[in-house]
C-alpha cells in the first residue's frame, strides 16, 4: 500500500509525515526539512527518521557552497549527488531488511523526469513495501500514472 500525503507547497506535508512516523514509532525513511532566511528557502536537509542523522540535500543555487556536488537541478535548486546516493543506499537496505513502512519525502517534478528519487521510488514500489510518500496535490495524478500505482490511499 502506498500512502500519499498530499497538499500544496508549504501545507505541512513533511510535518504530517513526521507526525505519522512519531505516532507509530515503526519503520524508517527520510524527510527533508527546509532552512529559511526571511521567507527565502536556502536549503533542504535530508533527515533519516530512525537516527535523525541529517545531511545537506538541496541548496538554492545562490546559497550553495562552492564545492557543492550537484547532480541535477530543479528551478533555482541544486540537488546533492552524495546525499541522494546516501538516501538510495539506505532505502535499498531498508527494502532488503523488509523495513515497514518506508517513508520518503518527496516525489515530484524531478521523478517525473526520471531524476531524483525516480529509481529508488520505482524499487520501493516493486518491493511491495508499505510506503508513505509526500506529493504535491497538482502532481498526484501524474505520479500515479507514471508509476502505474493503483493500490494507494490519499491522506
Amino acid at each position: 500500500m502506498i500512502n500519499i500525503i498530499t497538499g500544496s507547497i508549504d501545507s505541512g506535508k513533511t510535518s504530517k509525515m513526521m507526525a505519522i512516523y512519531q505516532f507509530y514509532k515503526t519503520g524508517d525513511g527520510f524527510i527533508s526539512f527546509k532552512r529559511k532566511t526571511l521567507n527565502l528557502v536556502e536549503s533542504y536537509w535530508a533527515t533519516r527518521l530512525a537516527t535523525m542523522e541529517e545531511r545537506p540535500f538541496i541548496y538554492r543555487d545562490s546559497c550553495a557552497p562552492k564545492d557543492f556536488d550537484s547532480c541535477c537541478h530543479i528551478g533555482p535548486y541544486l540537488v546533492s549527488h552524495a546525499t541522494l546516493a546516501w538516501i538510495e543506499a539506505e532505502i535499498r537496505t531498508m527494502i532488503k531488511q523488509q523495513t515497514s513502512p518506508i517513508f520518503l519525502d518527496e516525489i515530484g517534478l524531478l521523478e517525473l523526469n526520471n531524476l531524483g528519487f525516480h529509481t529508488i521510488f520505482s524499487d520501493m514500489i516493486a518491493s511491495k513495501s508499505e510506503i508513505y510518500v509526500t506529493i504535491r496535490n497538482e502532481l498526484v495524478d501524474a505520479v500515479l500514472s507514471k508509476y502505474t500505482i493503483t493500490d494507494y490511499r490519499l491522506m
